[in-house]
Order: structure tokens, then sequence, then C-alpha cells
């Protein structure tokens, strides 16, 4: 368990301190304890009614639920980091893979589209875009239940 947060059950810990310690957690692998400390930032966060900070610290949460495979709190953390910071190429591209993993296929593309658009030379973000793309589509041509004009729109403008 991180020193920083066994102390902020005793005093109020800062954001710096707490972020620190999600960080150091996530790097030795105790994924519930860096969960637990950037809960503490977000917490800290809107206190002290910081929204950048507040961003970064659900974005901060994100990835390590993402790490935990809890996908649902990725795509809701990115969204309220994104409700703070509109347009945020990072938020946009662990909320698509957030979404990618609950089966949001299109969602994810959206997202993947915005974020390339915004860094375009992120080799993530531009595989992680192909990589959705090819398996929308391919669903789309297998799944008998898909509703094909939703696809074949979105693919006609690409």
């Amino acid at each position: 368990m991180c020193l920083a947060f066994v102390c902020a059950q005793v005093i109020n810990l800062n954001y710096e301190d707490a972020k620190r310690c999600g960080a150091e957690s996530r790097a030795k692998g105790d994924l519930e304890e860096a969960f637990r400390c950037y809960t503490h930032c977000i917490e800290v966060s809107r206190t002290d009614n910081e929204s950048d900070r507040l961003a970064a610290a659900y974005r901060n949460r994100a990835i390590v639920a993402l790490d935990m495979g809890r996908y649902q709190y990725v795509v809701d953390d990115c969204t309220e980091a994104l409700n703070l910071q509109p347009g945020h190429p990072t938020s946009l591209y662990r909320r698509a893979l957030g979404r990618r993993k609950l089966g949001d296929l299109m969602g994810a593309v959206i997202d993947l589209e915005e974020a390339h658009k915004l860094m375009p030379n992120s080799v993530n973000i531009k595989t992680a875009l192909e990589t959705s793309r090819r398996v929308l589509q391919s669903n789309s041509q297998h799944d008998v239940r898909a509703p094909k004009c939703l696809y074949t729109a979105y693919f006609r403008f690409q």
C-alpha cells in the first residue's frame, strides 16, 4: 500500500501526492491502490474546483480501470473528462478503448476519428482506428441483425 494513501486516512492528502501515489501503485501493479489514489485526486479536485486537474484525474483513473477490465468505468470517467475538456485526444482515445471492449464499435470509431484529427501522428490512435474500422466493417457484413444502412452510410463518407 502506498504510504501517501495511508496518510490520507489521517491527514488531508493533496492532489500531487495522491497522483504520485496512483502512478507508483500502477507501476508496481497494485491497481486497486492506484484506483483509490486517483479517486482521491477526483475528490480533492472537485473540492478545490480545479477542472483541469479533475479532468486529468478522471483520465488517470480511466487508464487504471482499463488495466483492471472495468470498461464501463473507463467510458464514464473519460466522458466526465471530456465534459470538462471537450475534444481532449487522450480522453477520446481511452474512451474508445473502453467502448470497443464493451462492444460499442461505432462509438469507438467515432471517438478515434476525432482523436486522430487532433493527433494525426499518434501511432496508437491510428492503429486503434484502423483495427476498429476493420472489425466494425467485418461485423456489419456477418451480422444479419446489424443495421446495414448505418454501416454503409458511415463507410461511404470515409
